[in-house]
């Protein structure tokens, strides 16, 4: 089993919650509306910033940046960032590191059946992020990374743990978000 397969599938639960999520799982509703979109976008936007910054402070994966993410991100959720880079900080090594860009790479898989239902459901939607497509050969890349650098059981609990670490803090700040949006709603 390769590296990527083992890490899927030991992150499989927390990945198919956020298809679930009460928040998350709003991006491919009929009734989704343009103020709800741009605060979910926020809560992907805030999380790509922050394992961006992640990775620049290890000094790790260059050829893995999440620039150009981070970059269609604030464009699509102008709001102020809020910074979450604290919750990444548990992720300390290259396995671990590797683990999370793996998860937020991965995203973009997604982003494509996502920007094919906004296409109908929300025309007018910005859609600089869930327009990217991900880059074939540094998909690649990563796999062929990840098999290199988890060849051992603890390595590759390691990369699990960086990409568990991506998914939970995503569903955290979708949740964060629906309460904010909540108290808003009651002031």
């Amino acid at each position: 089993m390769t590296a990527r397969a083992e890490i899927a599938e030991k992150t499989r639960t927390a990945h198919e919650a956020l298809h679930h999520h009460p928040v998350i799982s709003r991006l491919l509703a009929d009734d989704l509306s343009l103020p709800e979109y741009a605060r979910i976008l926020s809560v992907f936007r805030d999380v790509y910033v922050a394992a961006e910054e992640r990775r620049c402070a290890l000094g790790v994966w260059p050829e893995f940046s999440l620039a150009r993410q981070c970059q269609a991100l604030c464009q699509d959720a102008p709001s102020p960032v809020e910074t979450t880079a604290h919750a990444l900080h548990a992720i300390t090594t290259v396995e671990e590191a590797l683990g999370m860009l793996y998860a937020l790479h991965g995203a973009q898989f997604g982003s494509a059946v996502i920007s094919k239902h906004l296409k109908k459901s929300l025309p007018m939607a910005p859609m600089a992020y869930c327009g990217l497509r991900t880059e074939p050969d540094r998909w690649r890349s990563l796999v062929a990374e990840l098999d290199r650098e988890c060849l051992d059981t603890n390595a590759l609990e390691r990369a699990s743990c960086g990409a568990l670490h991506v998914f939970d803090l995503i569903a955290s700040k979708a949740r964060e978000n629906a309460e904010a949006e909540r108290r808003q709603v009651y002031t």
